[in-house]
Order: C-alpha cells, then structure tokens, then sequence
C-alpha cells in the first residue's frame, strides 16, 4: 500500500478504489478552504456597502440620464400647444 504525504481530503474529493472511516475535524470558515476564503474576502474589500454604493450609483446615473429627456418632452409639448394658442 502507498503512503500518502497528507491525510487531508477536501470538499467535493470521491474515492475511486477502496474504502475509509472519515472523521471530520473542521467544516465552513474554519477549514483549510474555508480560511482561504476568508483571506481572499479581506483582500477584496468589497462588502455590502459598498455593492449597496455601487447600485446606488447606477440608479442616479439613470435618473441622470432620463431627467433631461422628460424636461425636454414637456418643453416641447408645452411649446407646441403655445404655438397652436397664437394661430
């Protein structure tokens, strides 16, 4: 039989020959993975508020684009009914 330089086995590993009893140690942040996870999370520094910002910012930029568009639609109008008032 093989030795094997490590024992540890993560998420989502199948066992294609033989069988094993397996005691499970660590599970969610507290995992090898779990740990990288979180470190990578830190590095990001993107977190709620900020996605909250961002979405925030998407809408003021629509209404910044669909404000003008409406001035203009009842500056229009509002001239083309004064213009028919004077005929």
């Amino acid at each position: 039989m093989e030795k094997l330089s490590s024992s540890l086995i993560f998420s989502g590993t199948k066992c294609v020959k033989g069988s094993g009893d397996l005691l499970v140690l660590r599970v969610g942040n507290n995992s090898k993975i779990g740990k990288i996870e979180c470190r990578i999370a830190a590095e990001d520094g993107i977190n709620t508020l900020e996605e909250n910002l961002d979405k925030l910012d998407g809408d003021i930029g629509k209404f910044g684009m669909l404000d003008p568009v409406i001035t203009l639609t009842a500056l229009l109008h509002r001239y083309g009914i004064a213009l028919m008032l004077t005929k």
